[in-house]
């Protein structure tokens, strides 16, 4: 079952079919703005479906967050409704940024940039762990960083750290099954394809023991879409406490990634030293992160994790 305020916020910034035509929903930016005259006037968003959207947003103003807009964004029960009902017996579930399964550390870090819905299968309470190890990187490396990704993530498991990944093909996805099949927990934070995704055998048996969630912003269906796979990047490093990166090509996710994260300065971001003139790894380090070695047993959790975090705080 899904409250009505989630409903409301479903409605107004979430895609509910992959043929949609017409009003956009509304970006984070724009649910940001929204939210925030709604928290002023101590309004709740599920006012705004059966209520007069103009007397109730008298005083709100944006050229794109229109009237019409919001109105016909909001006449999208019934489609809702069918989709959700979908979605729930495949065993999805829907989280609001009100609600205390929300990770904490991503309304800390974006405020109110952070994601109004995410979607999700498996165990929510892993989203609220203390000590969580990131690791990310390109989908196409050299066989030893899949070892290291793998070995790293079995150490990360035995030393009773959570770990967190982009769950993609490469370095994401050789980290969170190292620490899978050490029986640590895993969070993976997922761009496309959601939903068949956390019904896929290769997922099943981990959801179904509470050791991983799997997590998206997106529209559960949704394809691939580069835009989509960079802008989840930040989530990873938001939720995480420490990230380090095996090998990261000289453009695409991973290095933007650590370039913003480096900027925003999130988390500390450790990459491991190579001679490859071809990736980014040096060019992250320049740009604020610290080397790491090749070698899993020189690893100390304790200097990984040696960091401040940012703060915040939003309801909805």
């Amino acid at each position: 079952m899904i409250s009505k305020l989630t409903q409301s916020i479903l409605m107004l910034t979430a895609h509910l079919s992959s043929n949609e035509t017409g009003t956009n929903p509304l970006t984070i930016k724009e649910w940001g703005k929204l939210a925030d005259f709604l928290k002023e006037n101590k309004l709740s968003p599920e006012q705004l479906v059966n209520d007069d959207i103009e007397s109730l947003l008298a005083g709100f103003s944006d050229p794109k967050i229109t009237f019409p807009r919001l109105k016909k964004l909001l006449q999208r029960g019934t489609l809702l409704a069918l989709t959700s009902e979908k979605w729930l017996r495949s065993g999805l579930w829907i989280l609001n940024r009100s609600e205390k399964e929300y990770p904490r550390k991503l309304k800390k870090r974006l405020g109110n940039n952070a994601p109004p819905i995410i979607f999700g299968f498996g165990n929510k309470n892993l989203l609220n762990q203390d000590k969580v190890l990131g690791c990310v990187g390109s989908r196409k490396v050299q066989n030893n960083h899949l070892i290291f990704s793998n070995d790293l993530g079995k150490l990360a498991a035995d030393s009773g750290y959570s770990v967190i990944s982009g769950a993609a093909k490469g370095v994401d996805e050789s980290f969170m099954m190292g620490a899978l099949k050490s029986e640590g927990t895993a969070i993976g934070v997922v761009s496309d394809s959601l939903l068949q995704k956390g019904l896929s055998k290769l997922y099943r048996q981990y959801i179904e023991r509470n050791d991983l969630v799997l997590i998206s912003t997106f529209y559960p269906e949704a394809g691939f879409n580069v835009g989509n796979a960079m802008q989840r990047n930040k989530y990873v490093y938001c939720i995480s406490e420490a990230v380090i990166i095996p090998y990261s090509g000289n453009t695409g996710g991973t290095i933007a990634g650590a370039l913003e994260n480096l900027k925003k300065q999130w988390v500390p971001t450790w990459v491991v030293k190579d001679n490859d003139k071809n990736s980014g790894n040096q060019e992250i380090v320049n740009a604020g992160a610290d080397w790491i070695s090749q070698d899993i047993s020189q690893i100390s959790f304790k200097k990984i994790f040696s960091s401040a975090t940012r703060q915040g705080n939003f309801d909805f």
